[in-house]
């Protein structure tokens, strides 16, 4: 099979750009037509330095359905997939990786840290890892300023990437891989992106995590239509869509030694991005910022909590309302439930339905309570972007 060159600001940008549009989902419109910012604006970049999201309290069922991750592929296994450039013309690993130290396109560099092989305790794959770490210095691709500039990414800090020694993604129906992105909480790894439309992304990421992907059955899917599985620890703060749009830390277990664990699989032969199926188990954390990239105080919800589900059934392909600010794809979920409990003990069982367009809540084991969409919409913005109801 002829290898594919890989063309690296092409690659940034087409990842960042397809990164937006998974990011503005998990964390609903990205704004949509009620750009429900803070109501002055935001900075232009958002603190990169992160912290853990703190212990949540489950103090009624509203806050329950406003907190509950419904499906995680986009902030987990999508962003995985994404940023490690596994798919279509970027399939080819040996080809994709940074070899040598290299000057981007428009300023900065790239470094080349090392290579090695190593013993990862991957849960997918028992044999060694070939590692290359790097270290991105300010390095820009693309440039605003230029009359044929669209876009523009700028990225900094270290990566250690892992594939399977030896292993070629290009013909491998299973494919196992390693991320760690940033040195620590302090020094995340991160990527900004600026499109000619004022739209854009920014995530500051600490990123420790594996992941395997499967084809689907099709002759020409690709790696993670068919299913996959991914076991991490993140803490992410996130916005997508300027400086107007919504901007949130996200956190997915605890530690190495504490991972949130998810798999999913395709429904019929649609890819998995677009029908599956969803379990997970874990510590899963959300806090809404504002546009400073400071946490929202007072009524917003924010905190982690432990989650579990054994299924959730998600099709992409039903009718949305834009408008809509829901967390985690709420409005694809067909069908499936989730068990919460916070750290003081308070549990909540919250089951999703499509066909009604609803969440319904019982906070430990008392009456159910049920929220449509519109009503949970409305309550996000009541408790945490009242100034632009």
């Amino acid at each position: 099979m002829k290898r594919i060159p890989f063309d690296r600001a092409a690659a940034w940008t087409g990842i960042t750009l397809a990164l937006t549009g998974l990011l503005a989902a998990c964390g609903g419109s990205g704004g949509g037509g009620s750009n429900p910012g803070d109501g002055a604006g935001g900075q232009d970049t958002l603190p990169r330095s992160l912290s853990e999201v703190p212990v949540a309290t489950f103090d009624s069922a509203e806050t329950v359905a406003l907190l509950a991750p419904g499906s995680v592929y986009g902030s987990t296994v999508g962003m995985s997939a994404a940023g490690l450039s596994l798919f279509g013309a970027l399939g080819n690993a040996e080809d994709s990786r940074v070899l040598s130290t290299q000057a981007c396109s428009d300023g900065g560099q790239v470094v080349f840290l090392g290579r090695r092989d190593e013993d990862l305790h991957s849960p997918y794959n028992g044999g060694l890892f070939d590692v290359v770490t790097t270290d991105d210095r300010n390095c820009q691709e693309g440039d605003l300023t230029s009359p044929s500039g669209f876009a523009e990414t700028n990225t900094e800090g270290e990566r250690r990437i892992g594939y399977p020694v030896n292993a070629d993604p290009v013909k491998a129906d299973v494919f196992a891989a390693y991320e760690l992105s940033g040195v620590s909480l302090e020094e995340p790894f991160s990527v900004t992106l600026r499109t000619e439309s004022g739209s854009g992304l920014e995530w500051s990421r600490y990123w420790d995590g594996h992941v395997e992907l499967r084809r689907g059955v099709g002759q020409d899917s690709l790696l993670g239509d068919g299913g996959g599985a991914t076991r991490l620890y993140q803490v992410s703060r996130i916005r997508s869509g300027g400086n107007d749009g919504i901007g949130y830390d996200l956190q997915t277990g605890t530690g190495a030694d504490d991972r949130f664990e998810m798999s999913f699989q395709a429904i019929t032969d649609r890819p998995a991005s677009e029908y599956r199926e969803e379990r997970y188990s874990g510590v899963f954390g959300l806090r809404f910022l504002d546009g400073d990239g400071q946490s929202i105080d007072g009524a917003c919800p924010a905190g982690r909590y432990r989650v579990s589900t054994d299924g959730l059934t998600v099709d992409l392909a039903r009718g949305e309302n834009a408008e809509f600010l829901l967390f985690g794809d709420t409005q694809s979920i067909v069908s499936g439930a989730l068990t919460m409990e916070d750290e003081a003990g308070n549990t909540a069982q919250v089951v999703y339905d499509g066909v009604d367009g609803s969440v319904t809540v019982t906070l430990n084991q008392g009456v159910a309570e049920s929220f449509t969409y519109q009503a949970l919409n409305d309550a996000l913005l009541a408790r945490c972007y009242s100034a632009r109801r």
